[in-house]
Parts: structure tokens; C-alpha cells; sequence
């Protein structure tokens, strides 16, 4: 039975059929997909597959271990994408018998103590637009997608990517236990202060960034167990509109060098994966490494082979960009795209709520990073809506891949930075005014 869904009121998608999804994912199959699928004669179905390889065996992006077998690709495109755009093997044998991450997108599922939270991904086309259908309104899809994903669950490990489960005992710090119901406060809290439109969006980071330090410099262990003055205290700070959130004296000085360092390790990561896709053997390292990339993208200066958007950089352009990061447009998506990213427990992913919160930051400055860089590209002063999109799109689709992002050694490298290099501050500011 499926469970009730936690799903964001305004939420909605209806598929576009754009094949969007149908390019530069890599789509790894379970055993018994990939045995009913590779026992079909595909090229009697569509003679343009007659002599080609349909399926390809390698290792997930970021694992250890035995390899296994995706789907091929051809041009960037799922080989069985046919020509009128259409996927081939829902034409011909039905929804049902597509891959199942096919069959689950553009939904992510978290399985928490209290059910299931319901979000979108917003490398989707129609998601970026928000078009559709609301999710609330049709819980079938919903039901039909989770069952996909359970069923991927139960199976035996085969070194597939599965949805995780989140138990009541979570952590705040690395030594700082959070029971899931004050996790759940502070939960409402951040997207209560992010929703304050009425403040730039550079002050609402700052200001979840003073929430999670108040929250552990108030309670602190004090947390590990379900507590109603912490429930009292957040209750009193909506009441009145995150007032303590906005008392916040910036740093006195911000570096550009330092946030683009820091930044530096998260882009060479993104830009490695799909430098590794473009590559003849998908599962190689692609034509430079994630150290030559972050090295590149820390110095600022010179050209960038940008395997994201197939096209050579000069990184000089990217200061004559200004990037209009209130404009009301760009802070409507950016702030619907940052509340998925906590509605989908990103935070408490495998870490501790700061660290979850350091890679939101990433994410954010990424996808600013490649907006900006698009508008170079094309030779455009501003950024605009459609560059943050697709911004958006290269940073969601990449951390679909690689999962080396949030290995030990990489989380290591984040707190150091972090630590020693750029504040929470250096890392929200926008230094793209096209001066």
C-alpha cells in the first residue's frame, strides 16, 4: 500500500513529451529488465537499431564493486529514442515495461518516519516551467511511481541507486543528535524563511544560515529527543516573520576568488560526469580529471572545455555578466528550486543538516555559475530566466550522476573548505554585476 504523500501544495507536472529526459541520462537496468528487454528483436521494431549495441555494461557513476548494464546511447540520445521522439519501448510493449527510473521520473521519493515527501526534478522541462497538472490532484501517478521505486528497493543489491530511508535519529552537527520531529521544525522553519519574498534572496540564505546556527547554539544536544521548547521557539520566530532571521551584519569583506575555489571542486565533479558521457568508454574519466577541472574553474581566467554545454569557455566573459538575482522572475524559480531541494531531505542525506546545508549552497552557486556562463556563451551582458533553467538543469541532472560528490573523502574536502576558505556568506553573495 502507498503511503500518504507529503507533497508541496503548488507542485505540478505533466509530461511534454520534449525527450529531455531521453538525453545524457545514464539509465542502469535490474536484472530482470534488462533480460526482457535484450530477449526483444528491436531492430525488426525499428530497422535504424539493425547492428547497433542496445545495452552496455559498466559500473554506476561514483561505485565500487560489479558492473551493471545500462542502456546504450546514441548521439546523447537513449538509443530507443526514435525519431519522432517517442520512446520505443513504450510504444511497443507499454508504460509498464520501460526502466523503472524511465517509469519514476520526474519524482523523488524520501521514505521518512512519517511516510513518503513527494518532489519533482527539476532537470524536467516541464517542472523548470511549472506546467501541468497539480501532483495533489492526481495521487495516482504518484502511487504508480512509488510502487516502481519500491520494487527497486526489494530487490537484492545489485549496486543500483535506491532511494534511502530516513529514521528518527538524524544529526544537526557531526556530534549533535536531532530527533526527526525537531528535524521537522526546523524543516518548517528554513521554508518559512526562504518563502519571505519580500527579502532579497541573498538575505533569506543568510538568514537560514543564522537559523541553523541559533537552533545549535540554543539547544544543541538538547535536540536528540523530541523537545517542545524548541517547538515553542520556532513557533514564536514565524509568528514573527523570522525577525531574529534578518539581524544579520555581513561579513566585511567577500572574495570572488574564495567562493569560485570553493566552488571549484563542485563544478569539476558535474563538468567530469558529463565529460565521462561524452567520452568513447562512458564509464572512463572523460578528457580531464575533477582535480585539472576545479583547478581551471578556481584560476578564473583562460578557456574551459564546458562538457555540459559542449562548448569552449573563456572564463574572462564570464565577468562582463550580470547575473539579476532579484530580478522576480529568477528569484521565483531559484527559491522553488532550493525549497525542493529541502522538501526531498537533501539535507539530511547521508550527513549532518550543516553539511546538507553546504552542499545546498554548491548547488545554488553552481547553477548560478553555468546561468552566467551560458549568457557568456552567447555573448548576452545579463543572464536571463531561460539561462538559470538551464543552470538549474545541468546542476540537477549532474548530481544525478555523480555520486562521488557525497563520498567521504569529497565531504572532507567541502568542511575544509568551507572551513578555511569561503563562509556561508562568500558562497551566497553575486558577484556577476557586470562591472
Amino acid at each position: 500500500m502507498a503511503p500518504a504523500y507529503e507533497i508541496t501544495p503548488e507542485a505540478r507536472f505533466t509530461c511534454q513529451q520534449c525527450a529531455g529526459c531521453c538525453h545524457n541520462w545514464l539509465i542502469f537496468l535490474t536484472p530482470e529488465e534488462y533480460d526482457r528487454l535484450s530477449n526483444h528483436d528491436w531492430a525488426a521494431e525499428s530497422p535504424r537499431l539493425a547492428g547497433r549495441p542496445l545495452f552496455v555494461e559498466q559500473a554506476p557513476p561514483g561505485r565500487d564493486g560489479p558492473k551493471a548494464v545500462r542502456l546504450a546511447r546514441i548521439e546523447g540520445a537513449c538509443a530507443f529514442l526514435e525519431p519522432d521522439g517517442l520512446c520505443l519501448i513504450h510504444k511497443v510493449q507499454g508504460m509498464a515495461a520501460k526502466p523503472s527510473p524511465c517509469q519514476q521520473y520526474p519524482f523523488h521519493f524520501a521514505r521518512t518516519p512519517d511516510g513518503a515527501t513527494a518532489t519533482l526534478d527539476f532537470a524536467c522541462t516541464a517542472v523548470l516551467a511549472d506546467t501541468g497538472a497539480r501532483l495533489a490532484e492526481h495521487p495516482e501517478d504518484l502511487d504508480a511511481a512509488y510502487q516502481v521505486m519500491q520494487r527497486r528497493v526489494a530487490l537484492p543489491s545489485h549496486g543500483l541507486p535506491v532511494s534511502g530511508v530516513l529514521g528518527e535519529r538524524l544529526w544537526l552537527g557531526p556530534k549533535q543528535p536531532l530527533h526527526w520531529r525537531n528535524y521537522r521544525t526546523l524543516e518548517s522553519a528554513l521554508l518559512g524563511a526562504l518563502e519571505r519574498a519580500d527579502r532579497s534572496l541573498e538575505t533569506r540564505l543568510l538568514g537560514l544560515d543564522r537559523l541553523l546556527q541559533l537552533t545549535a547554539a540554543r539547544f544543541g544536544a538538547a535536540l536528540g529527543a523530541p523537545n517542545d521548547e524548541f517547538d515553542a521557539w520556532a513557533g514564536t520566530l514565524a509568528g514573527s516573520d523570522y525577525a531574529a532571521l534578518w539581524e544579520v551584519t555581513p561579513p566585511a569583506k567577500l572574495s570572488a576568488p574564495r567562493q569560485r575555489a570553493v566552488l571549484a571542486p563542485f563544478i569539476g565533479g558535474l563538468e567530469q560526469q558529463w565529460q565521462a558521457m561524452d567520452a568513447a568508454n562512458a564509464g572512463g574519466r572523460g578528457i580531464g580529471t575533477r582535480l585539472t577541472l576545479a583547478i581551471i574553474v578556481a584560476n578564473g581566467v583562460g578557456p574551459l572545455q564546458l562538457a555540459g554545454y559542449s562548448a569552449t569557455l573563456d572564463q574572462g566573459q564570464m565577468r562582463r555578466v550580470r547575473f539579476p538575482q532579484d530580478d522576480p522572475a529568477l528569484a521565483h524559480l531559484y527559491t522553488r528550486y532550493l525549497k525542493s531541494l529541502i522538501q526531498r531531505k537533501s539535507l539530511v542525506d547521508d550527513t549532518d543538516v550543516f553539511q546538507g546545508y553546504r552542499y545546498f549552497l554548491l548547488s545554488f552557486a553552481a547553477a548560478r555559475w553555468y546561468a552566467v556562463a551560458r549568457a557568456a556563451l552567447a555573448g548576452r551582458s545579463v543572464a536571463e530566466l531561460d539561462d538559470l533553467r538551464q543552470g538549474i538543469r545541468l546542476v540537477e541532472k549532474g548530481l544525478g550522476h555523480a555520486e562521488g560528490l557525497r563520498s567521504g573523502a569529497t565531504q572532507w574536502v567541502v568542511r575544509f573548505l568551507f572551513r578555511h576558505l569561503a563562509s556561508p556568506a562568500t558562497m551566497i553573495h553575486n558577484f556577476y554585476t557586470g562591472d
